[in-house]
């Protein structure tokens, strides 16, 4: 049986070593959409909702545009990117001061638990602005413009603070915008015991002067970048901030912009204090983890994967063998027989050059011996195998006459051209 060359294990063809390459192909295409996807990321635009009302943002959800406004009006305004602590000790000796909060949707925030003293910061005269507490829905409309001193306040919102006792803007559904009673935050912060019964650490019976104010409001969307074409919006926050009468600090700290120094001492103390808090065997056991995962990551020893070669079915051999083991299986081997001999006796014909017609054995032995080749041979046509171990040997000499007489053809072919020459 004789093995192709496409079909040997030496050898290879074009199409395996496509396939060899292709792994390679595909992991760079893939590395390719990779790197685009993260410049993509990279440059794109990202939504933060933590950043929603910051004065950095010019979406429609930020307050630059307010910034801006206050800055044309010569009021002293800043952004504080520090801890609150920081600010209460900043502002307990200079003049009241006032903060603004505008705390982003869906954050939930106490309203003073980022206060070290926060009783005495308002006792100082200082204001605490606070957008974005959430009340009840209640079923007003949800777009409205409430009046007040400077002019018509845009609202986008349907929650009111029911029976405010200091509304600052407000309808008949409830108020959007009100100052905080001094009495329920004194009663309802934490170790205010005292101050709330009306004494001091030292035994005196004088209560405190509630100097500061605490002003809330349901919406933290009160003057956005959103309305800008409402100027009673900022108008009436500007009124707010001012009434202190002295600097005013937007609270950028929430939104996660901090100064660089406060960033690195963050970041610093929170590796610092994470190693100082990891016991040692836990330690021991991430070591390991990322040891055993970059060796995974550099060990080649498979290599590539490499596809197994796909076998060409020959249909017409495939078709042969399946009429052979028919023609086995029925016992047709008269048949068989029969046809080869046909098939045989027209090639030996058309080789001795007596046309493809069937002829008679005696003709086809003269012609046979006119070539000098032995008559007998040609008595193969006639015989057949008495079983199918001589069948091989008796195909085998069926076509070796029809290689003979092209041979001897071809040699006097020669010796006649040798002759005219």
């Amino acid at each position: 049986m004789t093995v192709s060359p496409s079909n040997s294990p030496e050898t290879s063809s074009p199409d395996d070593r496509t396939e060899t390459k292709s792994p390679n192909r595909r992991y760079w295409i893939i590395g390719i959409l990779l790197i685009v996807l993260l410049v993509a990321l990279a440059i794109a635009p990202t939504y933060n909702r933590t950043s929603a009302g910051s004065t950095w943002q010019t979406n429609p959800g930020g307050y630059g545009a307010w910034y801006e406004y206050m800055q044309t009006q010569g009021a002293p305004i800043e952004r504080w990117q520090r801890p609150l602590s920081e600010l209460v000790e900043k502002t307990a000796s200079d003049r009241p001061a006032t903060l603004l909060r505008v705390v982003p949707s869906g954050i939930s925030i106490e309203l003073f638990s980022t206060f070290v003293d926060q009783e005495d910061w308002l006792d100082q005269g200082n204001q605490l602005i606070l957008l974005g507490q959430p009340q009840a829905v209640t079923a007003a409309p949800f777009f409205s413009e409430l009046a007040s001193e400077v002019g018509e306040v845009a609202i986008a919102t349907r929650r009111r603070k029911e029976e405010a006792q200091a509304p600052l803007l407000s309808d008949g559904y409830g108020a959007v915008v009100w100052e905080v009673d001094r009495d329920n935050l004194v009663d309802n912060s934490e170790g205010t015991s005292e101050a709330s019964s009306g004494s001091d650490p030292e035994g005196n019976t004088e209560a405190r002067t509630a100097a500061g104010r605490s002003i809330v409001s349901t919406t933290p969307f009160l003057a956005a970048n959103a309305y800008l074409d409402a100027p009673g919006n900022f108008a009436f926050l500007a009124q707010l901030a001012n009434e202190a009468g002295g600097p005013i600090w937007v609270d950028e700290y929430l939104h996660g912009y901090r100064d660089r120094d406060v960033v690195v001492e963050e970041v610093a103390g929170t590796w610092v204090g994470y190693l100082s808090r990891t016991p040692l065997l836990v330690a021991i056991a991430q070591a390991a983890v990322v040891l055993i995962v970059v060796l995974i990551a550099q060990n080649r020893r498979l290599g590539l994967r490499r596809s197994l070669p796909v076998v060409k079915t020959n249909n017409s051999e495939a078709y042969i063998k399946a009429l052979a083991g028919v023609l086995h299986k029925a016992d047709s081997r008269d048949f068989l027989v029969e046809t080869l001999t046909q098939a045989e006796q027209k090639k030996l014909q058309k080789a001795l050059g007596l046309g493809e017609a069937p002829v008679s054995l005696a003709t086809l032995q003269t012609a046979w011996q006119q070539i000098g080749q032995n008559p007998g041979e040609l008595n193969v046509l006639q015989s057949a195998p008495r079983n199918s171990s001589a069948l091989r040997t008796w195909l085998q000499r069926l076509q070796s006459l029809a290689f003979k007489a092209n041979r001897s053809a071809g040699r006097q072919a020669n010796q006649s051209a040798q002759k005219v020459d």
